[in-house]
């Protein structure tokens, strides 16, 4: 609100108290006055109200009624005083009328503003899901008394949480504004479009035939053929598609909708531009949402646990380390692979709690063997993409080697190559924060992704470890033996010790051994076990530290 409104309005409050403080000096009869201070009292505080609001057209006729109010309060009290009159009473009720008038039509436009506002989303101006299915219904009543179809397009924008993440809300809700135009661009006027939640949108296109629903989801697709421009960002996403139809996916808008977004998952997760629903992705999803409820149920129940494989000195065949390796006991259907379940730990971030577990309770477990004596064990823990796109991500670490007493030295964090090309900026800069504590560093899988080397030195790297496909073959595959050869001279040329995973015969020991590598890792040294067993059967045989 201006300055000068308040200024009026607080004048005019004062002027409403001294004249019923003066009345009541004087001992007037003053009832008539007091009801007309009422008014003018009342209709100051609604103003007050009303001043914090964007309705400035309801302001304005408040203000005519205050000022009416005052008016009369003034002839009120000239029945005892006798002062000129200000206003005509004439002309004070015409005022009267304007400023009801003006309220009157202000609170028709709010009301209808508000009704907007119910059904329209306030950021791109779309239908919201609320206004979608109010519409949808109304267009299945029509497709049921024409005989006719009706198709929904659910469209999900990839990766957007993580541009929303790295350039800020701002630049993230002008790209949903941007998203907004350029879909409304590329369908035809009688689709209606919304926009659901944070970055998903559905299409309902009315009596389409194969063919153009097919074009339709090329249209959509290829809005997203083009750089997003957003403040000074040049934004690139893409969209997943998932179509469905009625009444041959269900018989309302919320079975038809569902199978659209079932049809979008699927098509996310197998890299489709769009798909159309069928009932083989049903069945599919529905053991995807199982073992996802089964993975959350399983962190409750405490059914993850840790394991750790052995990692021996190759010259002298002493434990130096172990890999903390995650397992999982499934309450009815026993021990169940990682490979069954990490992927979609991965996807729905489920991972992040898991990975969080998994250092917890490698970094306490080397702390009990340090506190027996066994000091110079390291603990190597993989971390995944999810959990290095954190934001929380270092701190976490930080947090848990403070919790267990854990000396950072004695922790070595593998990070697999292919994240490395991804998001170089990102992983380089936390990377560098640990590396600060003291933590140790290792590129896991080395040789299967990123082809450019220079991130060896660009990033705090302590050791590599060589990928088991290339260890696997180096007993009879000429090429798999010399690029182990380049690949530990490589890394001995820039002091970083060299780990070779996978290691399960004798010869390939004894082949890896001749071509120096530092350290290994495999069936044949020592297999992945419990806390106990690996006490028992390799940290006892190293010699105690006496404290």
């Amino acid at each position: 609100m201006h300055i000068s409104i308040k200024k009026n309005i607080l004048i005019l409050f004062f002027i409403n108290f001294c004249f019923v403080l003066f009345c009541t000096q004087f001992n007037l009869e003053i009832e008539d006055i007091i009801i007309e201070s009422c008014y003018v009292t009342i209709s100051i505080i609604g103003f007050i109200i009303l001043s914090k609001t964007k309705f400035k057209l309801l302001q304005i006729g408040w203000i005519i009624i205050i000022s009416s109010f005052m008016v009369d309060l003034i002839d009120e009290f000239d029945n005892y005083i006798h002062i000129p009159r200000v206003i005509d009473k004439y002309y004070n009720d015409i005022s009267l009328l304007v400023g009801l008038l003006i309220t009157v039509i202000s609170f028709s436009l709010i009301i209808k503003q508000l009704k907007k506002m119910v059904i329209f989303d306030p950021l791109t101006g779309l239908l919201n899901r609320r206004g979608f299915f109010e519409k949808a219904e109304k267009e299945l009543e029509i497709a049921i008394k024409n005989d006719t179809t009706v198709e929904v397009f659910f469209i999900d924008l990839n990766r957007f949480k993580m541009i929303n993440d790295s350039l800020g809300h701002s630049v993230g809700d002008s790209l949903l504004r941007e998203v907004s135009k350029r879909l409304k661009s590329h369908i035809r006027e009688t689709d209606i479009l919304s926009r659901v939640s944070g970055d998903e949108f559905l299409i309902m296109s009315q009596n389409t035939h194969r063919e153009s629903i097919e074009k339709i989801a090329s249209r959509i697709v290829d809005a997203f053929s083009n750089p997003f421009q957003v403040e000074e960002h040049n934004v690139i996403i893409n969209a997943s598609v998932g179509l469905s139809s009625f009444p041959t996916h269900g018989d309302n808008i919320e079975e038809i909708i569902k199978c659209a977004d079932i049809a979008m998952y699927h098509s996310k997760i197998h890299g489709m531009k769009y798909e159309m629903y069928n009932s083989d992705m049903g069945h599919s999803i529905c053991k995807k949402v199982i073992l996802e409820n089964d993975i959350r149920k399983g962190l409750e129940n405490k059914e993850f646990y840790v394991h750790y494989q052995p990692q021996v000195d190759a010259k002298s065949n002493k434990i130096i380390g172990v890999e903390a390796l995650l397992r999982w006991n499934h309450h009815t259907k026993g021990i169940i692979s990682p490979l069954e379940y990490i992927s979609l730990a991965e996807e729905t971030g489920l991972i992040i709690p898991i990975g969080e577990m998994v250092l917890r309770e490698a970094c306490k477990q080397n702390k009990t063997w340090q506190e027996k004596g066994y000091e110079n064990i390291k603990m190597s823990v993989n971390i995944s993409i999810r959990q290095l796109q954190n934001n929380d991500f270092v701190n976490m670490v930080l947090n848990i080697l403070e919790e267990t007493k854990l000396d950072p030295k004695y922790l070595t964090l593998e990070i697999v190559e292919t994240l490395v090309a991804k998001n170089m900026a990102d992983i380089s800069a936390k990377l560098n924060q640990l590396k600060e504590y003291g933590i140790n560093i290792s590129i896991d899988d080395f040789g299967t992704g990123y082809s450019s080397l220079s991130y060896l030195n660009d990033l705090p790297i302590n050791s590599i470890k060589i990928d088991r496909s290339f260890v696997s073959h180096s007993t009879y595959n000429t090429k798999d033996q010399a690029i182990i050869s380049m690949i530990i001279t490589m890394a001995h040329s820039l002091n970083l010790s060299v780990v070779a995973e996978g290691v399960e015969t004798n010869q390939q020991l004894e082949f890896l051994r001749k071509c120096g590598c530092d350290f290994i890792q495999g069936y044949f040294t020592g297999k992945p076990n419990g806390p106990i067993e690996i006490e028992k059967n390799y940290i006892q045989k190293l010699e105690v530290t006496q404290g």
